[in-house]
Formats: C-alpha cells, structure tokens, sequence
C-alpha cells in the first residue's frame, strides 16, 4: 500500500480535504475492495502505469466501495478510453476550432488557484448560445474536447499545482457563473443535451475530482429549481455545492485570492478566461508539442510527482 500523502491535510486549509477512503487511511473492507479491483484489472490485462493505487481510489469511493458496482464502472471506463482512443487523443485530435470559437462564444476554462492551491475551473453561462454551439460542433467532438481537459487535469494540472503547493492536489474549484439563465432556460432541450452531456464525461469517467462548487448570480428561478434537484444529490456531494446571488463576492473571496479571479467575479486580474496564463501553462504547452499528456516522461496516475521526479533526477 502506497504512504499518505505529504502534508494530506494541513492545518489552516480553507476547503477541507476528506481522508475517507484516501492512501494511507483505508479501512480494511476498502483495501480488499481496492485489491479486488486491482485483480480484476490484472485478469484483463489492463496493467498501466497509470492505474495506480490513487487513481483506481478515485473509482472505489465513487462507487462506495461496493467492489460490484466499481467493477461495472471500470469497465465501462476502459471501454469508453478505447472508443474514444483517450491515450493518443493529445495527437490526433484538434481542438483549435472550439478554443477559437469560446473567446467569444463560450467563455470558461481554469484561471489560477485558491488560496488552498487547488486549479480554480470557471464557466460563464450568460456567454453561452447552447443551440448555435450545438449545431456548429458535433456532440462527439465536444465529448472528446471534455475528455482531453479532463486528461489535462489529472496528467498536466493537478501534478504542476501539486509542485507549486508542496502537497497532493487532486481536486478543483470550480466557479458557474449561471447570470440571467433562468429555469425557463434551464428546460430547453438543448440546455438539458448540453449538461447531460459534459456531465457524463465527468461523473462516469473523472468521478472525485470536485474540491467545491459555488454556483453564482443565481436568480430566484434557479435557487428554487436547484431546491428540487438537490434532492436526487447525495449529501458529501452536496456539502460541496454552494447557490450564491449577485452578492457573492464575501463567501467566494474566502476561498480564492481576488488577484486569482476575473473581474466579472470581483477579482482584479484584467485577463479574459480564455487568455490566463496559469501555472501550470507550459507544462500544458509541452503535453501539446510532444503529443503525450506525460512529457516528463513519468507515467502515473497520482498528481504527487515530486518523489519521482527527485529519483529520475538521482
């Protein structure tokens, strides 16, 4: 069994970051269900660098540690990175056209890190036209577009802000900025297509990589709509999830530095979200000119790279 992380959970963290069913605090029904998992990839011939103990953790808590229903999720996981081609999707596919067309069309991507130094992800829905982003990219062009952030922030993001906080960063903050979507919005088919979609490459696929989500400028339809849904929401992921108005920036600013945010959010940073160059920017760039989301050459799953970087140095 791998060691706790360095520093798993400091004193004086802002956003507090579960140890339950994390490296170094497993109980011994979730090492047998992490073990069991480990078996049944094994069997498969699905052994990779990547899989390591962190990374198939992630599946186990989402699925509760129930070894059945982790199995099922697994699996339809590796089947959708061999339809999908995950591992060589940095190589053969472009994504210019949709990064070209979110500068004025669909404002979001990660802008700095909270005061925690977890990545800070930011979507602004008031800039969003769901049915022309709909009919100018196919869904599954958008799917591989979703997948490859998603790769980028487990291999790219969560290892450099992991480097830059001194400790294992393996989850985000993120920010939707929902001003003027209304529920009349919200229940438009193609509003509905949109979330499902995105939100299925999320949860089956990169599922416990959520630090907190604050949903901002929430008008009165909203609020009420989101009443209903976070009913069918189970209460860890809903601890997670704040509903702010328009007067927002108090309980925000707690957790990321103005100087880490737009200004359209209170902060002071003058950098649109398509423009900011985050830490974690060149190592990005080098994952895009070397066509591998592991350019240094050390391949795993767990974000902590420091001691493998140290011996590969050694």
């Amino acid at each position: 069994m791998e060691a706790a992380e360095p520093n798993h959970n400091p004193q004086g963290l802002i956003v507090e970051i579960p140890t339950e069913g994390t490296l170094g605090f497993l109980t011994k029904k979730e090492e047998e269900c992490l073990n069991e998992l480990k078996d049944h990839i094994k069997k498969k011939g699905q052994e990779d660098p990547k899989w390591d103990d962190w990374y198939l953790l992630r599946f186990c808590r989402a699925r509760k540690f129930k070894i059945k229903d982790v199995i099922i999720m697994w699996d339809n996981f590796i089947d959708f990175r061999k339809e999908k081609k995950v591992d060589t999707m940095i190589g053969d596919k472009d994504f210019s056209d949709i990064k070209e067309y979110s500068k004025d069309g669909y404002h979001h991507g990660y802008y700095g890190v909270s005061r925690d130094g977890l990545p800070v992800y930011i979507e602004e829905y008031a800039s969003v036209n769901v049915d022309e982003l709909l009919k100018k990219f196919s869904e599954d062009h958008l799917k591989d577009y979703y997948t490859n952030s998603f790769e980028l922030m487990l291999h790219s993001i969560f290892p450099e802000a992991s480097k830059l906080a001194g400790r294992r960063i393996d989850r985000m903050i993120t920010i939707l900025d929902v001003k003027g979507v209304g529920i009349m919005r919200m229940m438009k088919s193609d509003m509905r297509s949109f979330l499902k979609m995105a939100a299925s490459v999320s949860q089956d696929n990169y599922p416990e990589s959520m630090g907190r989500l604050f949903i901002v400028n929430a008008g009165w339809s909203f609020t009420g709509l989101w009443k209903v849904v976070k009913q069918f929401l189970d209460e860890k992921t809903n601890k997670k999830i704040k509903i702010l108005g328009d007067k927002f920036e108090k309980d925000l600013h707690k957790v990321v530095d103005p100087a880490q945010l737009p200004e359209f959010l209170g902060g002071t940073c003058k950098d649109s979200l398509m423009e900011r160059k985050c830490p974690w920017f060149d190592y990005e760039q080098q994952c895009y000119e070397q066509k591998t989301y592991f350019p240094d050459g050390i391949v795993q799953g767990d974000p902590w790279k420091e001691t493998a970087r140290k011996q590969k140095q050694g």
